[in-house]
């Protein structure tokens, strides 16, 4: 074989014996087609570097074959946006679809980005991260009909393909959870106040706490998005002001590192002087903190379905939007502590 030559499928043909049409239809997933011989092409085409033309996929298509991500490049998220990522590029290679990322830099304008995109036609269908209640770019797609899934709901998520978890059912398990360690003076870190996820996260925790008959105190003067040295500045103020009480719920890993660092500068530690349930945590929060109860990252799971979500908007955009509100699993042990 010529390695100077871009491999094509006809290159992957040639290798493995089988027609054009087959290779094209098995690099598709094609249902009639066995999976040994799938996995034969798959194989074939990774080995070879096979990657597929959209430049002429887009001109027999009038399609770019491309779905863009619009991804928040805030240090705090890059871990979970890691797993995001991954799960959804993953969930795009069995199609014709590839995955492009578009950083959403703090100081730019995250709706003319979005027009950009739109308007140079380099996606078929886009995957918003990090949507807000009222959010300019989901109102304008819908708009104009353009293709999208978002990762949260907004205020109009009714008509539209997305991914999110129960945030009050959340709430409601994370102050059980203290309760059922002692606690009676619990504190919560929430997303800022113009996602979804406060309102509804702040209402089972709230519901949860008359139940049990215990003290929960929304934070104000940062939330689970602010920067992690305001938090942890903020967070050793409180403690040496006595106010920590003894219970913590907070809405991301990254706040709660962060104010844990500043009780620790404040000579209070988690399990003895308080506990902490944290949302949305990688593992190694887990290993870094082995007394925090966690409850584990959906990113892969979201990037995964909203692959599936994009793919569906673009070849069916007349069918119902696909959509997927994730619960605990287990409502009687919900949390891990490792």
């Amino acid at each position: 074989m010529d390695t100077t030559k871009r491999p094509t499928l006809k290159t992957i043909a040639g290798i493995t014996g089988l027609a054009v049409p087959t290779v094209s239809r098995a690099l598709k997933g094609a249902r009639d087609i066995s999976q040994a011989t799938k996995d034969r092409v798959r194989q074939v085409a990774d080995e070879i570097g096979y990657v597929p033309n959209h430049a002429g996929i887009r001109l027999r298509t009038g399609r770019s074959h491309v779905v863009t991500m619009l991804m928040s490049t805030e240090p705090e998220l890059m871990t979970q946006t890691a797993l995001f990522v991954r799960a959804a590029a993953a969930g795009l290679r069995a199609s014709d679809y590839a995955l492009s990322i578009a950083p959403s830099l703090p100081d730019g304008d995250p709706l003319a980005q979005l027009k950009y995109v739109v308007s140079t036609q380099m996606a078929d269908a886009l995957i918003l991260d990090r949507v807000t209640l009222d959010d300019p770019r989901v109102r304008h797609l819908m708009d104009i009909g353009h293709p999208f899934v978002t990762h949260g709901r907004s205020r109009w998520s009714a008509d539209h393909a997305f991914f999110d978890v129960d945030h009050a059912q959340l709430g409601a398990e994370a102050v059980a959870r203290l309760v059922w360690k002692g606690r009676q003076s619990l504190r919560l870190v929430a997303p800022s106040a113009d996602q979804y996820a406060a309102a509804h996260l702040l209402e089972g925790a709230r519901l949860a706490a008359d139940t049990y008959d215990v003290e929960l105190e929304l934070i104000s003067g940062f939330d689970a998005d602010s920067p992690g040295g305001h938090i942890r500045a903020l967070a050793q103020e409180i403690a040496v002001g006595g106010g920590a009480g003894d219970g913590w719920i907070f809405a991301s890993a990254a706040s709660c590192l962060a104010a844990l660092s500043g009780f620790a500068a404040a000579g209070i530690e988690a399990g003895s002087d308080f506990d902490v349930v944290v949302h949305d945590a990688p593992s190694f929060v887990g290993w870094a903190q082995p007394m925090v109860h966690t409850v584990p990252s959906r990113a892969e799971a979201a990037g995964a379905f909203l692959a599936r979500a994009a793919i569906a908007r673009i070849t069916n955009p007349t069918a119902a939007p696909l959509q997927h509100i994730d619960r605990l699993p287990n409502l009687d042990d919900p949390f891990t502590q490792t």
